[in-house]
Parts: C-alpha cells; structure tokens; sequence
C-alpha cells in the first residue's frame, strides 16, 4: 500500500475538545502501515501536494473563518480531496435541504429568511415554537428553541444575520427537543453504525446545562430510518451527477452522517453532514475499520 493520507483538522483547544475520531482513526492507519497525520488547514508552510488524499476530518473553526477557509479549499487540487470540493461547498450552506427536499427527501420543514421582518413572517407563519439556526455554522452555533412571540427572537435572529449568514427558521419537533435526534454513519454508502444524541437546546433560548454538549449514546435505528438515509444518500449522488460535483465513479460520499428524527409524520433529514462530521467511533466497535477500509480504498 503506497500513498501519504491527511486528515485536515483544527488547533483550537476548546473544539478539539470535542474530536474523539483522530486518536483511533491515527492509530489504526499506523496499525497498518498508511502514512497518515492531523494537519491543521490554517497552518502556513503545509505542502498539500504531498498528500494523495486529503480528508475534511474537523475543520471546525471553519465558520468563524468562512472565506478563508474557502479559499484555502479552492488552492487545493480537487482529486485529492474527500468528499469533494464542490460537495463541501454545496453541503456547506444548510440550504441544501431544499434541494434534498426537491428530489423527495423528507426533511423537517425549513424556512429561509434574510431580514429580521422575514424572521418574524416566518415565525408567525409555523406559530409556536420553533428554532432558528444559521444556514452555515458548526456546532450549534446560533441555534435556538424559542417561540414566534418571543421578545428575544430578534435578538437571537440578529446575532445570525450580522455575520452576513441567513436564518432558517423550522418548526420545534418535539422528539428532537427530548431527546430523540439519531445520527446514522455511511462510509462509501454503506451504513455503519448509528447514535442518539439526546437534547442540547433548552427552553430559555440557550444549550442544555449552559453550553454546548452531546450526549452520545449507541442506538439501533428502525428500517425506516435506514431507509430514509439510504434515500438521500442516492438523492446526494444524484445531484453530485447532475452538478458535476465529483466523477461520475466518486459521486457516492466517502463520509456522511444523517441526522434523523422520526416523529409522527415518520422520519425527517434533520441535517445531511458531508463536511465535517464527528463519526462516533468510539460508540461502534469495528466503525474505526470500516472507516480506514473505505479512506484506504479511495487512496
């Protein structure tokens, strides 16, 4: 086995914090003899070009660096990066559920609004409770369950909307807020494992306990749900095709999580991550296989 692998990563503390895949992943690459490191995407002086396959792993600080972060994609050679470039960019931008939503996915309903009038249209068009979130950013960051007559919705609409990014504005399910999102890993379009991430936003507006957390536990998803990721897994390759995101051969992601809520109209694509998903292989064993076979196989 030759070639030189490069999982892209992040050197700020407090996000690493939450990057529980690069030790296991790492360390079994090293089992087998593929030259494989972290590298930091930001950092000066880096070679690209000496690696045969690049792989977004957790560039989290990518939101607070957004044109930085895509002008570095855009120096890179696009055959040498997974998932693709122009996969990224699209996935990049939480507006890409529309697009599922075009090609038959069932995705929780969404809203996109521009100004703060368009926030409190759409708030009073769901009634309510809903949550608004960024349409690009990481980690939560923005997201809030609040109610169309909250005195804070505008407030929390314009912490989105002075960076410049869009708000998506959906109704509140009630089996996310208790708890209920699943997240089902593929690797090269074959499901692999799946987990719970119990709740993280809280009724006055903030995360659970005051700040940011997961609560990962291994869960068995129904056939429906692995069916319904299955789905936009093929709506995915399908539009990668028709934009011209990858080959006609790499239109399949090598990496993608489908966050899943399965409420009484059935399951809904909460989100479609592409970019730069934690995998949970800690909660799976013989996940950290799985991902090095499908990452060997593509170098």
């Amino acid at each position: 086995m030759s070639g030189r692998l490069a999982l892209v990563t992040t050197d700020d503390p407090v996000l690493l914090e939450h990057e529980f895949d690069l030790e296991p992943l790492l360390a079994e690459f090293t089992r087998r003899g593929v030259p494989a490191e972290a590298v930091v995407w930001h950092h000066a002086g880096v070679d690209w070009s000496v690696f045969d396959l690049i792989v977004m792993r957790s560039p989290w600080d990518y939101s607070q660096r957004t044109a930085e972060f895509l002008g570095w994609l855009d120096s890179l050679d696009p055959s040498r990066v997974l998932n693709p470039p122009a996969l990224i960019r699209w996935n990049f931008d939480k507006r890409y559920l529309l697009e599922l939503e075009a090609h038959g996915v069932s995705i929780v309903p969404t809203i996109v609004a521009s100004s703060l009038a368009e926030v409190r249209a759409a708030a009073k068009k769901i009634g309510g409770r809903i949550v608004i979130k960024p349409n690009i950013g990481a980690g939560s960051w923005g997201a809030h369950l609040t109610w169309a007559g909250d005195p804070k919705l505008d407030d929390y609409a314009a912490e989105v909307l002075d960076t410049g990014k869009l708000v998506l504005v959906e109704p509140e399910v009630p089996e996310i807020t208790e708890g209920g999102e699943r997240g089902l890993l593929f690797f090269d379009g074959e499901y692999s494992h799946a987990i719970t991430k119990g709740r993280i936003l809280a009724d006055d507006g903030g995360y659970v306990g005051g700040e940011y957390a997961e609560d990962i536990v291994p869960a068995m998803p129904t056939r429906a749900e692995v069916a319904l990721a299955t789905r936009c897994s093929r709506a995915i390759a399908q539009i990668a095709e028709e934009r011209g995101f990858a080959s006609a051969d790499a239109t399949t992601p090598l990496y993608a999580r489908y966050d899943i809520v399965t409420s009484v109209a059935g399951p809904m694509i909460i989100e479609a991550e592409l970019f730069e998903p934690s995998y949970f292989v800690d909660t799976a064993p013989g996940s950290v296989k799985r991902v090095v076979d499908a990452m060997v196989r593509r170098l």
